[in-house]
């Protein structure tokens, strides 16, 4: 009998759901929700948050491709 190492790989799409929630100094509720909308500094990405309180991040649907056999080797 002999060993072998099998490279196999498959591709996911994964579906991911995030909720944060900024604090930001506005005139009016308008002017805060557009100066989220803009993100001139990118200061309001989800990335930025998910260490604050109110973030969640839920994964959804994923569907996989299925397994490939990329490269067999004996070792």
């Amino acid at each position: 009998m002999k060993k072998y190492k099998v490279t196999c790989e498959e591709n996911w799409s994964e579906h991911v759901w995030y909720q944060w929630v900024p604090t930001v100094e506005a005139y009016s509720e308008d002017d805060a929700a557009q100066i989220v909308y803009a993100d001139e500094d990118g200061y309001y990405q989800y990335w930025e948050w998910e260490d604050s309180p109110g973030f969640e991040k839920d994964y959804g649907d994923t569907e996989g491709e299925g397994k490939e056999v990329v490269k067999t080797e004996e070792i």
